[in-house]
């Protein structure tokens, strides 16, 4: 109910719940409210009675509106509850496929990892909301994904849709009929029940000798706490993708750079890598290890399975992220990809470096070719740019890096906001200039200039003075004779 009100943007001022001992009649009529001891039996349930108090809503439409959605948000919790032993009973039976040796595409191996991953999920580490199930091979033949609806479960049967693949991307077919006994995505929509999230598809493939995809298995549901905070080494399917990565980098594990990779792959994101094949991966991993904690913005970027999402992570120096570089980022992001709606997720540790992952939802029927990786790391490095930074690239040109490192260390942070609003980085390089002119023997220095934009007849005056700030009254009287 309160992920409803939020997504109708409505505030919540009071929320009371309180769990009644109730009987009703067979028309659901109450007949009485029992003692809170009293036991449950055939004639006797157990019943929330929520009480909460929003903001006025003074239409009859903005009212109608409420009622749907919270009808609506209900419909799904009954659906997701009342089929989750079903559903979960549905994954036994996949797994008890495996254990039969089907599908005999896979060898023995990858189905008892494929097995102990899914019995993992079944020990409280995925709360099931759906469950669907594809004729693949069949499907395809006609156009369609194959959708078997009267397989459906939870909230995945609560709404019929259209399995063509007309507007599908070649990309998104194509990747439909891999081989795979396990794959991962995420849904296109925020989950309505137990938590506001793009909920997870955990997909098992059933394929024939010769490597047709035949039936598709998909479970749709959300991870609990627990999958974030286990070590990937104890997550059947991550822990064999993670080792054949660290096999082929082939790092040295007690080294500080096997150590480095060790703690990328442990804090990276798990949508990242359940998603992600070994080979993104490892490429990713090793791209933040040689960052090497410089205090420099990179971003990572990849697209969906199914290419609805952009998974983008972006590192930035501690000391430059802030909510405002956040969301100049988030900009960027949107405007480059077309991007519908995103999320975002910030991750800090003792790492100089803070990571924020966006997920961001585009039309699938966008090419892909299209996004340059390359230049969507520039503009974002662009937008996260101040007036100092500006301002230091200056004084390298003009000074070079030795002399500019000095010059900056001991007046980098000297030019005030007001300073930086008025004058640009050119003119900050001209003034540096005149102050590391001054001396004991010659502690004034003098600038008249014309600004390009100033009317003609007007000049302007800077005056630099080493130590104390001169008084004006001792400086107007030498201007007005001058």
């Amino acid at each position: 109910i309160r992920i409803e009100l939020k997504r109708q943007g409505l505030t919540i001022h009071t929320l009371q719940n309180s769990v009644m001992k109730v009987e009703r009649d067979e028309q659901g009529t109450l007949l009485a409210v029992h003692d809170p001891a009293t036991a449950l039996d055939d004639r006797i349930r157990a019943e929330s009675v929520i009480y909460i108090e929003i903001e006025r809503c003074a239409t009859a439409g903005g009212l109608k509106k409420i009622q749907n959605g919270l009808a609506g948000a209900l419909a799904q919790v009954r659906a997701a509850v009342g089929d989750f032993p079903v559903m979960q009973q549905r994954l036994r039976d996949v797994i008890n496929m495996l254990a039969d040796g089907q599908p005999g595409y896979f060898d023995e191996s990858e189905r008892a990892e494929a097995m102990d991953f899914l019995q993992w999920l079944l020990a409280d580490h995925f709360t099931f909301l759906g469950y669907e199930r594809f004729a693949v091979n069949q499907g395809l033949a006609e156009q369609r994904l194959g959708v078997q609806p009267e397989h459906s479960l939870g909230v995945l049967a609560l709404d019929q849709w259209d399995d063509a693949i007309g507007n599908l991307p070649e990309a998104v077919v194509s990747y439909l009929q891999q081989p795979l006994l396990l794959s991962f995505a995420k849904a296109s929509h925020f989950s309505r029940v137990h938590r506001p999230a793009y909920p997870d598809y955990v997909s098992i493939r059933e394929v024939d000798a010769q490597g047709q995809v035949l039936l598709e298995h998909r479970f749709m549901g959300l991870y609990t706490s627990k999958v974030y905070r286990d070590s990937v080494d104890r997550i059947p399917y991550l822990r064999r993708k993670v080792e054949q990565v660290r096999n082929e980098l082939g790092l040295d594990p007690e080294s500080h750079l096997g150590k480095e990779l060790d703690q990328t792959l442990q804090v990276l994101p798990r949508d990242d890598l359940f998603q992600m094949s070994p080979d993104v991966l490892r490429e990713t991993a090793m791209g933040i290890v040689q960052m090497q904690e410089r205090a420099r913005i990179r971003v990572f970027l990849r697209r969906g399975n199914y290419s609805r999402f952009y998974y983008c992570l972006v590192f930035v120096p501690r000391d430059l992220y802030s909510t405002d570089i956040r969301l100049k980022i988030q900009t960027v992001l949107m405007d480059r990809l077309q991007a519908s709606e995103c999320e975002f997720w910030t991750y800090f540790s003792e790492s100089t470096l803070t990571r924020t992952q966006f997920i961001l939802r585009v039309e699938p029927t966008r090419d892909q070719q299209e996004v340059d990786h390359q230049q969507i790391e520039r503009d974002v490095i662009q937008a996260c740019r101040d007036w100092h930074d500006d301002f230091r690239d200056r004084l390298e040109d003009s000074l070079g890096e030795a002399e500019a490192s000095i010059a900056w260390a001991n007046f980098g942070n000297s030019f005030p906001a007001g300073y930086s609003e008025r004058f640009t980085t050119a003119s900050a390089v001209v003034d540096l200039r005149h102050l590391l002119a001054l001396s004991e023997n010659e502690p004034l220095g003098m600038s008249f200039y014309q600004p390009l934009t100033q009317q003609q007849g007007v000049l302007h005056c800077k005056l630099y003075h080493l130590g104390e700030p001169l008084p004006l009254s001792d400086v107007m009287p030498i201007l007005e004779n001058l």
